[in-house]
């Protein structure tokens, strides 16, 4: 008989012989571990497995619950940022109104801007000298002949100062007096403004014997100018002047001799008539 060690713990000692084996090794490599031996070696005959070799012949699932799944997002927003509108990322020199980034001094145009000095989130309003626009003007016009009404052709808007709004100008036109002096008379047109023309200069003087008249009145155009009239002709009725007809005064006068010379003027109506009239 010998005496066999199993999993390091003194074992029974058998019969070779009994056990039917042609060896004392025991078990040899028919022994089936499942059913004629204590594969375990816990002494109760069946197939325990520890199946996280810790000794205590459970199955430990060690699961780490902390997957560190860290996805920390930086999601930290630079206000310096550019916004898409190409404006300088300088904030300190910015206004952000209506979700949009302004330069200060922006817009240039218009009665509100940016002005970092008064406030970065809201408008500042321009003065009521800002320029913000025209309007345009009427006609230049006349009254009478004496002035003319000079408009310019557009007139300034201006900003209220108060708010967005640019209040439209009121045109003003710039009135000049029609003058005129001598014998010049003052006239005006709404298409060039004041002038003068020719006036009337001393009425003729007709008599029997001596015709006087032809005075005109020189000098005149620009607005103020002063007039003058030229030198009157004076013509007697006598043998050289004989049945010579001269306009005088608006009448037609004929030298007629009667015996003595005489300047008439008569109506024609079939026949000579003469009558006589004197100034």
């Amino acid at each position: 008989m010998a005496t066999v060690l199993v999993g390091g713990c003194a074992g029974i000692a058998v019969d070779s012989k009994d056990a039917g084996h042609g060896s004392d090794t025991y078990p040899d490599a028919s022994w089936d571990a499942g059913t004629d031996a204590d594969a375990d070696a816990d002494g109760d005959s069946d197939a325990d497995s520890d199946a996280d070799a810790d000794g205590d012949m459970d199955t430990d699932t060690d699961t780490d619950s902390d997957s560190d799944s860290d996805t920390d997002t930086d999601t930290d927003s630079d206000s310096d940022s550019d916004s898409g509108t190409g404006v300088d990322t300088d904030t300190s020199s910015q206004c952000h109104i209506g979700g949009t980034w302004y330069a200060n001094g922006q817009p240039t145009t218009g009665c509100q801007y940016c002005d970092v000095g008064t406030s970065k989130t809201a408008w500042t309003n321009r003065s009521t000298e800002y320029a913000c626009g025209t309007t345009a003007c009427g006609g230049d016009s006349c009254s009478g002949d004496t002035t003319f009404y000079d408009y310019p052709d557009t007139c300034q808007n201006h900003c209220s100062g108060t708010g967005a709004d640019c209040v439209t100008c009121t045109c003003t036109a710039m009135p000049t007096s029609c003058k005129a002096a001598g014998c010049c008379a003052a006239k005006c047109e709404s298409a060039s403004g004041c002038s003068t023309a020719a006036g009337t200069c001393a009425a003729d003087t007709c008599t029997s014997s001596t015709l006087t008249f032809g005075q005109t009145c020189t000098g005149c155009g620009a607005n103020g100018a002063t007039g003058a009239c030229s030198a009157s002709t004076s013509v007697d009725c006598g043998s050289a002047n004989v049945n010579t007809v001269q306009a005088c005064g608006g009448r037609n006068y004929t030298c007629v001799d009667h015996s003595y010379w005489v300047w008439d003027w008569w109506p024609y109506t079939g026949h000579t008539v003469y009558a006589y009239s004197w100034d």
